[in-house]
């Protein structure tokens, strides 16, 4: 008797958008997960049970997932281009070798879903693509599998993706926070550094699904956190005095890159809310500021040179 135990593994997962075609030398919208600390493919039958309790096939699902850390791609960017066009294609090698290959590609896509955060201990994208067809359609992506062949890296503008991609890695190293009352004046540094016991900042979708169990992106809900050892009477004065100007204040979020640059997450005047929440115990001292709101996807800009993200109501 022979054992054929398959081995655990994913060689290489790359998706890509609607407005990508093989041989787009750009590599425009293409995402390269190559760098991750976990990932997974779930494809299952959703049935329906008949009176005798047998169950029939209605649809295959699929659902991938990945906690991606190539920042500098910049994931945030393409995440946010394949939000906006909704239609994600994926490539994934299932095995440490080469076969077993799963492509949903085409007219067969994917609906996208992020959760886009950093943290003190990590910049992380945590990525799920969803959606599931009839089942004899979804058929004919799973009898693929066996036969399916990479599509060569070159013809979508990348290395080979299951090389380790250096630069494109970022560990967390934060830049500064600053806030305004009014649109014209100039940001105010919220706090230093060194003041910091913790923080994170998220940019996560929302939206709804379609019959298909597939998302469709209305909104970035972005929710920063910042808990400061700062916690005079003199500080939390300055916090509340802001709030009784402008409830929600222009907010300037930068985390510093690798190279010396800055990622930049500007919220103009009216985008996002600032609540105040200050502790003072026995054994603890701290001041907590959440700065939330969700902003429609149109209302977003990039600039790509200076790794800007601009947020407008």
């Amino acid at each position: 008797m022979s054992i054929n135990n398959s081995r655990a593994g994913i060689k290489r997962l790359v998706i890509w958008n609607a407005a990508v075609t093989e041989g787009d030398l750009n590599a425009a919208n293409i995402i390269d997960l190559n760098i991750r600390t976990a990932g997974s493919a779930i494809i299952d039958d959703e049935t329906v049970d008949d009176v005798k309790g047998r169950q029939l096939p209605l649809y295959k699902s699929f659902k991938i997932e990945a906690s991606a850390h190539n920042i500098g791609r910049p994931l945030g960017y393409y995440l946010l281009n394949h939000a906006k066009t909704g239609e994600t294609r994926v490539e994934a090698v299932l095995t440490p070798s080469t076969s077993g290959v799963l492509q949903i590609t085409g007219s067969n896509y994917l609906g996208l879903d992020y959760e886009y955060t950093f943290t003190g201990q990590e910049r992380v994208a945590k990525i799920t693509l969803e959606g599931k067809f009839d089942f004899t359609s979804g058929s004919v992506i799973t009898d693929a599998m066996v036969t399916n062949t990479l599509i060569a890296s070159s013809s979508l503008g990348l290395s080979e993706s299951y090389q380790f991609e250096t630069a494109q890695y970022f560990s967390p190293a934060f830049g500064m926070v600053g806030y305004k009352a009014t649109s014209g004046s100039a940001y105010t540094v919220a706090f230093e550094s060194e003041e910091i016991k913790e923080r994170s900042f998220t940019l996560k979708t929302v939206g709804r699904k379609n019959v298909y169990n597939k998302s469709v992106v209305d909104y970035l809900e972005a929710t920063a956190e910042y808990t400061i050892l700062n916690a005079s009477p003199t500080k939390y004065k300055a916090l509340n005095d802001l709030v009784k100007t402008n409830f929600a204040p222009g907010v300037k979020i930068q985390e510093r890159n690798s190279t010396g640059a800055h990622e930049v997450h500007e919220f103009q005047v009216g985008v996002l809310s600032l609540k105040n929440m200050a502790t003072f115990g026995e054994d603890d001292r701290f001041l907590k500021l959440t700065f939330k709101g969700k902003i429609p996807l149109d209302q977003i800009s990039y600039a790509d040179v200076a790794n800007t993200y601009t947020y407008t109501l």
